[in-house]
């Protein structure tokens, strides 16, 4: 089920409840093994009934357990308070019409500070070493969210506030003076209009604060102690606001900041305070045009007229295929719709003169074309601006060279060194075969087996995606174990895009080296590999970088291991020191930066056709790139979504835009369809896409494909799909 929490006029935000994953950040309330201790309260606990003769209790004989438990809400686990904890009259959850239910969340991290150092108010006494969440901290956190979703955070309204202010899952807190918020912290949140706080802290308010409980009261909307007795009336009762507070949740780390919806299930407690659990479904932001999408191809027509990159599509050679008309029934020439990218990209127009010019000066200048005018000598080194940018590297942590897989090998010959106690490698399961060809021959030239060195990571059960908090988890849990992290940047099945910076945080916390294949990133998604700290990655440019099949690929070194003399790696003469290149020296002397990684000099042929295509992405930067693929896989997920109900097709792509690049999968019910004939009805039709098994892949490159490339691809889906059910149906039924 599709949820919209809220939207603007260009983008929305939505949960899709059925393949969500729920994070619940609940502690339960468990009274044969008490998890939380809160304010010298006593622990829940539970015993048997007994009634006369019968006991509640199977083990001794008795026809049913019947337990009697001994709970305090406000301490064992997490709960939810409403106004009647503080007021003298005790009201109760629902006589303030507290009931819970499902509402829009941000999610805010808002690690403590020390008061005396905060700038910040607390009315009750407490020391300056007292550890407080602060306005500017919860400030921060809530502007980055505005920096990378924009206005339509702060023109919604949202009506509960997530706060975690520690990364460790603390569940003692009696007599520790727990962080609590500041009197600043909790006005922010008042005046942010958030009526419900969820907090990882067994109270908002100082374990030991003289019984004023001011931050309740803020947040509460309620009046101090003193002026309370003085307008505690019917009248005030009644109008006191709907608000909440749910202390003692459990907030994992691995949960990154954002919109998720809240679903607040709270026990039906006659009570000031009752036992809840809370569910997170992260949401996720789609961009909408200012009257949203429509269905026509008129509508698909528009979007390219007013694309800024439109142009860019004339710079590209488009193939021409023979296409099947379902309307007129007949056969004509026209351009492919091609969608496969990301499997090689279509030729710049430009590549013909780049190779022309490089054949005439093999031609005039003989070996001389390496020096003067021509400088093949140096030929890659234009390459490392350009690069740079797509990757987010400095200059000189890039080099174009080899292959995909032989610069994999390279890397890791550096990369990775295994100890008798750190020999793991760690890679998501599902990763492309030639990562895990490359991965299983390293551990066993190491004198490992494969069982015992790689660790494979899988989606959980019933899921088609490998979360990044899976990964992040592990790391934590075992990444003293590990030597190497290394992971596709964006799956080639699926399109997922990983959550990269914080992979590479978890493992450099751990003391691993942390490397990633860029083949379906580079080009795909902006990157910042250098700020990051990614130690290596690996990178091809046949597929979003168009330089032609078995092009060129490269490599990504941080400017730290350049000159670590420590650092084992193959040698070789174009690795060497330019300056000394000609001397002949039996002593290799590395080059500055990735170069020094080089083993033989460049290919010109090869890395002209990547200079064609670079200086397009240099007119046109990976952040457009970026912004257009976003409206593009918008568009592709919209029409989908209006053509469920017609396709027996699975998308298994993330639908957060965030996390997928150009490519959307969709699943084939193969119960349903035969793979092979719905792949033909699509070439019939014009149609080029991917397909590998079971999974169609459909990649709208941005540079130099339209809005209505997605329409037409639609159109051509639904098409074949009711020709291959009807084709599956009569081989079926043959059978």
């Amino acid at each position: 089920m599709l949820v919209e929490l809220f939207k603007s006029a260009e983008k929305r935000f939505v949960t899709n409840l059925e393949v969500t994953p729920a994070v619940d950040i609940t502690i339960p309330v468990n009274p044969k093994a008490p998890e939380m201790d809160a304010f010298f309260m006593p622990k829940a606990s539970s015993r048997p009934v007994q009634v006369g003769t019968f006991v509640g209790d199977r083990q001794v004989g008795s026809s049913c357990n019947v337990d009697l438990v001994t709970l305090c809400p406000h301490g064992d686990g997490t709960h939810t308070e409403c106004a009647g904890h503080v007021l003298k009259e005790k009201l109760s959850l629902s006589d303030l019409r507290i009931k819970g239910g499902n509402s829009a969340a941000l999610l805010l991290t808002a690690f403590g500070v020390r008061i005396g150092e905060s700038g910040e108010r607390y009315q009750a006494k407490h020391s300056d070493d007292d550890m407080v969440v602060t306005a500017k901290a919860l400030d921060v956190s809530y502007n980055r969210l505005l920096q990378q979703h924009g206005a339509i955070l702060s023109s919604s309204t949202i009506p509960t506030l997530v706060i975690r202010t520690s990364e460790s899952a603390v569940r003692v807190f009696s007599g520790t003076n727990p962080t609590y918020l500041t009197l600043d912290a909790a006005q922010w949140i008042v005046d942010h209009q958030f009526s419900h706080v969820c907090v990882d802290l067994p109270s908002v308010d100082k374990e030991d604060d003289q019984g004023l409980l001011q931050v309740h009261r803020v947040l509460l909307g309620l009046p101090t102690r003193a002026e309370e007795d003085l307008t505690a009336t019917k009248e005030f009762i009644a109008s006191l606001p709907t608000r909440a507070i749910t202390e003692m949740c459990r907030i994992p780390s691995s949960v990154e900041d954002g919109v998720f919806l809240a679903s607040i299930q709270i026990a039906p407690f006659e009570m000031d305070a009752a036992p809840t659990r809370v569910l997170l479904y992260r949401a996720v932001e789609e961009i909408v045009s200012s009257h949203e999408f429509r269905a026509d191809r008129d509508f698909a027509a528009s979007l390219d007229a007013t694309d800024p990159l439109a142009s860019f599509r004339s710079r590209f050679h488009i193939p021409l295929v023979n296409s099947f008309s379902d309307e007129t029934n007949q056969i004509s020439k026209t351009p492919a719709v091609y969608l496969v990218g990301n499997s090689l990209g279509l030729q710049p127009i430009a590549v013909r003169e780049k190779l022309n010019i490089e054949l005439n000066r093999w031609s005039d200048l003989g070996v001389e074309g390496h020096f003067g005018t021509a400088g093949w000598f140096s030929y890659h080194e234009r390459f490392r601006l350009p690069v740079s940018q797509i990757l987010g590297t400095r200059p000189d942590e890039v080099v174009v060279m080899n292959s995909l897989t032989v610069n994999c090998h390279l890397l890791m010959v550096s990369f990775y060194q295994p100890k008798p106690n750190r020999f793991k490698i760690l890679m998501e399961g599902n990763a492309f075969p030639s990562d895990r060809y490359a991965i299983h021959s390293q551990v066993a030239f190491h004198g490992y087996s494969v069982d015992e060195a790689v660790v494979e990571l899988f989606p959980r059960e019933g899921e088609s995606l490998l979360r990044s908090e899976d990964v992040i988890e592990y790391l934590n849990s075992h990444g003293s174990e590990v030597a190497l992290v290394f992971l596709g940047a964006v799956n080639f099945y699926t399109g997922q895009v990983f959550d990269l910076e914080h992979i590479a945080k978890a493992a450099k916390a751990k003391g691993c080296y942390v490397g990633y294949d860029l083949a379906h990133a580079a080009g795909n998604i902006p990157l910042r590999l250098h700020d990051w700290g990614v130690d290596f990655a690996a990178f091809c440019s046949y597929k979003y970088l168009n330089a032609g099949p078995g092009a060129i690929a490269g490599a990504y070194v941080h400017i730290k291991h350049s000159q670590n003399s420590d650092l084992p790696r193959f040698a070789g003469w174009w690795g060497n020191d330019p300056s000394n290149r000609f001397s002949m020296s039996h002593k290799f002397l590395p080059h500055v930066g990735a170069d020094a990684w080089q083993l033989s000099n460049p290919p010109i042929f090869a890395m002209a056709a990547l200079e064609a295509s670079l200086e397009l992405f240099a007119e046109a930067t990976i952040e457009r790139l970026r912004e257009k693929s976003l409206k593009l896989t918008g568009y592709f997920q919209y029409l989908l979504d209006g053509m469920k109900d017609e396709l027996p097709l699975d998308p298994i792509t993330p639908r957060d835009p965030q996390r997928r690049g150009c490519q959307i999968s969709l699943k084939v019910q193969t119960d349903k369809l035969d793979v092979t004939t719905l792949e033909h009805e699509l070439q019939k039709r014009g149609a080029i896409c991917d397909v590998r098994t079971d999974v169609i892949r459909a990649a709208p490159v941005p540079l130099y494909n339209s809005f209505l490339d997605v329409w037409k691809f639609c159109q051509i889906l639904k098409a074949s799909v009711k020709a291959s059910v009807k084709q599956t149906g009569t081989l079926a039924a043959q059978q």
